[in-house]
């Protein structure tokens, strides 16, 4: 078998990246002057990845290789690059900590390389098992990178919680693919697509194997109720892990939310849309809710991660709307309409799929509409727009008011029933506020 029908280009990011590993592990071992090399190196490497994937978002066309385990595609490329200026962030960041907490140099730099890693093979994943390995590369250089501490008794303890109830998840994710597996006697992300639209799948096997899939992506992204580990671990790594943790790794769990329910599942949407639903409402509950009562800072920091995690489930669960879900929509449509660039549709479902329903009654209305929103239930509205007040403004829920006030003032434009929202950036603070 030649490179050229390997499509070896496919996985070009994370050849470079391996080999910026190398690197950084070679000058570890061999440098005299081995903490700033392998800083500058690490960081340099990094920043050069980002601006080269943030270059090949507008000219990559959709591309599978490796005889179907890996894609390449723009939100591939996008969120890589997301991923891997996060991570030359946080180790900017981290270290001033790294030295002050006396923890290894070159180990904190490999593990938050090789959690990148895994998080790029998760990103290009388009096979059940390329996804299992990602996630179990980046799970586990997350493990050692929060027992990097080995002299501190909550450390390991961190790290036992966080090791003992990831592998619970793994396993969920695995049974889950397993059913999967059995009803559609593929692995192959669009393979199974294309049996699950076809409707040559097992129904019933298919919707216990979305249930745990759901269950292990839910632990993974660490949403309600399978939250209990992310206070404990945030609490208890070191200062330079929690951030570790808190930043590129979401980017990788995003990806194959979307891989495995957008583009695998989309069949069985109406099933997984429920779940997801109650896990946004629970999570958004329970993290603004529960951070109130905090009284460390970093456990703040958790419950803010539990809530906006709830946000992104929300986002991805609207996409699906009432009857109309695209259930037995042609695979080849979706696909076509999933490269079209610059239509403003999202994973290939556009506004227009749903002027109507099948009795020809009016559609649903959508998420977007602030009318039908505050019309439909006024204390809903009043509650949501206390729970984000709270995520935007201060812990104690009520955002700043005049000049001050890190929420702009949103402007609405409405034009053919679609409505559209266009808010300034937060202020985040200072960066003398991330200190050590």
């Amino acid at each position: 078998m030649t490179l050229d029908v390997l499509n070896i280009a496919t996985v070009s990011a994370e050849i470079v990246l391996l080999l910026l590993l190398s690197l950084v592990m070679l000058l570890d071992l061999f440098s005299a002057n081995r903490a700033r090399l392998v800083h500058l190196t690490s960081v340099v490497g990094l920043l050069m990845i980002a601006a080269w994937q943030v270059l090949e978002i507008g000219s990559i066309t959709p591309t599978i290789g490796m005889n179907g385990l890996v894609v390449m595609d723009p939100m591939g490329a996008f969120l890589k690059a997301s991923a891997a200026l996060a991570t030359a962030v946080t180790l900017v960041y981290a270290r001033r900590t790294i030295a002050d907490q006396e923890m290894g140099f070159g180990e904190f730099h490999l593990f938050a390389l090789f959690s990148l890693l895994g998080g790029f093979v998760m990103i290009s994943a388009n096979h059940l098992l390329t996804i299992y390995m990602g996630v179990e590369l980046l799970s586990l250089s997350l493990y050692a990178a929060v027992a990097l501490r080995r002299e501190s008794a909550v450390s390991t303890e961190a790290a036992m919680k966080y090791f003992v109830l990831g592998a619970l998840a793994s396993g969920f994710l695995l049974y889950g693919m397993s059913m999967i597996y059995g009803a559609t006697g593929s692995l192959e992300i669009t393979a199974i697509q294309d049996k699950v639209a076809a409707g040559s799948a097992d129904r019933l096997v298919m919707v216990f194997g979305t249930v745990f899939l759901v269950a292990g992506l839910a632990f993974k992204l660490g949403v309600v109720p399978f939250h209990m580990w992310v206070p404990d671990v945030y609490q208890g790594a070191p200062t330079a892990t929690t951030l570790l943790i808190g930043a590129a790794p979401k980017f990788a769990a995003f990806a194959i939310t979307i891989r495995l329910l957008v583009s695998c599942l989309i069949g069985v949407a109406a099933d997984w849309q429920q779940m997801l639903l109650v896990l946004c409402v629970l999570s958004l509950l329970v993290g603004n809710l529960v951070a109130l009562v905090q009284t460390n800072i970093k456990r703040v920091l958790a419950y803010s991660t539990i809530a906006h995690m709830g946000f992104m489930l929300l986002a991805i669960a609207s996409g699906v709307l009432g009857a109309a879900a695209p259930r037995a929509a042609p695979v080849e449509r979706l696909r076509a309409e999933a490269r079209a660039a610059g239509d403003g549709s999202f994973g290939g479902w556009d506004a227009e799929d749903y002027e109507e329903d099948s009795s020809g009654s009016k559609p649903p209305a959508r998420v977007g509409s602030p009318a039908s929103f505050g019309g439909a239930s006024s204390a809903g509205a009043s509650a949501f727009v206390s729970a984000t007040s709270s995520a935007a403004g201060s812990v104690g829920g009520g955002s700043q008011s005049g000049r001050d006030s890190p929420v702009r003032e949103r402007t609405t434009t409405q034009k053919q029933g679609e409505s559209k929202w266009d808010a300034a950036d937060d202020d985040w603070g200072d960066d003398d506020d991330w200190g050590k």
